[in-house]
């Protein structure tokens, strides 16, 4: 299958995977807008009830982290489930320079994945 293996020296790896190099940019972004909306929203409610700044007061426990991690989840696998979603991960492909492999690979399988099942990205174009 023309596999070569070797070392990654320390700290490229950021630069070689495919899901850093996108996916988990993403869902940063993600997790941070949800904070960011969860906080708003708790500032702009303690205010309303008392217009000091001193009152305001932002819960941060587990079940309300919980909560909100939950959020997050979800709402990325319902963005990476979609079309843009999936470019997102094709364009990690190629930024790691794998996706010809992929496109290879994906080609022979024709567009069938290991279970048989029809491939999420065929539908999809991998441009060089």
């Amino acid at each position: 299958m023309n596999i070569v293996a070797s070392d990654v020296p320390k700290n490229l790896t950021h630069l070689l995977s495919p899901l850093d190099l996108t996916v988990n940019r993403t869902l940063k972004r993600i997790e941070q807008d949800d904070s960011a909306e969860y906080i708003s929203a708790e500032i702009t409610r303690c205010l309303q009830i008392s217009p000091r700044i001193d009152d305001i007061k932002v819960n941060t426990g587990k079940p309300i982290l919980r909560n909100l991690h939950a959020k997050t989840i979800t709402r990325a696998f319902a963005y990476f489930q979609g079309p843009e979603g999936k470019q997102n991960i094709l364009q990690g492909w190629k930024a790691a320079g794998i996706w010809k492999a992929v496109k290879s690979l994906r080609d022979a399988q024709n567009i069938m994945d290991t279970n048989g099942l029809v491939d999420p990205f065929s539908r999809l174009t991998l441009i060089d």
